[in-house]
């Protein structure tokens, strides 16, 4: 790429990632971004005529003299789904390009239409294809992209899944199943989606810690009740690890060799957690006491717990209050929204992809440029 024709981009997306923040006037961007205001007007123009941006009223502020114009991004140039994959159902979100939820969805699946046995990866493909198909249909604009979130380690690229004990997968590459659809479509975990959706401007630090509780007619035979993962994020950006694997949970009081165990308390025990209070206070004082090193260790600004055992929020607040150390009572947050997180994290990843900022040698990896509605030729 010439070095004009990159300027031109670059140009295109500051300007495209500064109206993330809202509308403003051409001078405002000039300004802000330090650009001529001919760029940002030749820029804007473009963007216009390509869809991504509008012109909407004039600033208010501004009390003498001419009005000048504000312009945005235009939330109907396309959307993004955000799904989070379960065992047993699935919460997906329908995001506009502006980043405003414009339709939410929780489903069980009907087990009587899936025609593959639970930790399966027809099973898994089937209700890719179930859910995505659905979010299409719900979609009158231009779908810019997909990111689904499962209980599991995913490789840097979100093109292969190295393991996920509840969909029965191993060492999956997700190109068989995303390359028949026309948009671009990655997998996360769970966790770090859940984290992802509370970065905001700035450079945060903090730990999600995200619980689930499974059935055990609905998991496959062998597989722990209960699954622990935490998204990290450190000054600002979502931490994954030299081989993918941060955030991967195991209790320092395991010492057992089982490569799918996490918890010192058995399967069995676990599979009781709902009925027995004693076992649901073990598992909590070993989650806390973990999520505390991890805290000594990285030293974030808070911790985040979601998942499902949020239900029993007021149990877990008094095995933190009665086992914290002093000064500590503000280490930990109970997130009431955990569902919300996970589906808004997905969708705040696509965008955030969407918006990457191009380089001279390559693109973020693991995104098809060619399926990019973003890419804007000069």
């Amino acid at each position: 790429m010439a070095n004009g024709k990159f300027q031109k981009e670059t140009n295109n997306f500051l300007i495209l990632q500064k109206l993330r923040e809202g509308y403003l006037s051409r001078r405002q961007i000039a300004d802000e971004l330090s650009l001529q205001p001919s760029t940002v007007t030749y820029a804007i123009a473009r963007l216009i005529e390509i869809g991504l941006v509008e012109e909407k009223g004039e600033d208010s502020n501004i009390k003498m003299g001419r009005r000048r114009t504000l312009v945005g991004l235009n939330s109907n140039y396309g959307c993004v789904f955000g799904v989070e994959l379960l065992v047993n159902h699935f919460h997906a979100n329908i995001t506009d390009f502006s980043g405003n939820i414009i339709y939410h969805v929780t489903q069980e699946y009907d087990n009587n239409i899936i025609p593959y046995p639970k930790g399966s990866v027809e099973r898994f493909e089937f209700i890719v294809d179930y859910v995505l198909r659905k979010l299409e249909s719900h979609c009158s604009n231009k779908i810019l992209g997909a990111c689904i979130a499962i209980a599991g380690i995913v490789d840097q690229r979100g093109e292969k899944i190295m393991f996920s004990w509840t969909q029965g997968l191993y060492n999956y590459y997700t190109s068989s199943l995303t390359e028949k659809y026309n948009y671009n479509i990655f997998f996360e975990n769970d966790a770090n989606c859940a984290a992802f959706s509370h970065v905001g401007i700035g450079n945060d630090s903090f730990i999600y810690a995200l619980v689930q509780v499974y059935k055990t007619t609905e998991i496959p035979e062998g597989v722990p009740p209960v699954g622990v993962g935490m998204g990290v994020v450190i000054d600002g950006r979502l931490r994954r690890g030299y081989t993918s694997h941060a955030g991967k949970f195991k209790s320092v009081l395991y010492h057992g060799k089982d490569f799918n165990q996490q918890l010192s308390i058995s399967n069995e025990d676990l599979a009781n957690i709902e009925n027995d209070e004693n076992i649901l206070k073990e598992f909590f004082k070993e989650i806390v006491d973990n999520l505390r090193f991890a805290h000594s260790l990285l030293d974030p600004r808070i911790i985040y717990i979601g998942g499902y055992l949020t239900k029993w929020e007021n149990l877990l607040m008094d095995v933190i209050i009665n086992s914290q150390i002093e000064n500590e009572s503000d280490c930990f947050t109970i997130s009431s929204t955990y569902e919300e997180d996970i589906c808004e994290g997905a969708s705040k990843l696509v965008l955030e992809y969407l918006f990457n900022m191009p380089s001279v040698t390559s693109r973020l990896k693991g995104w098809d440029t060619k399926r990019s509605p973003i890419g804007i030729e000069e």
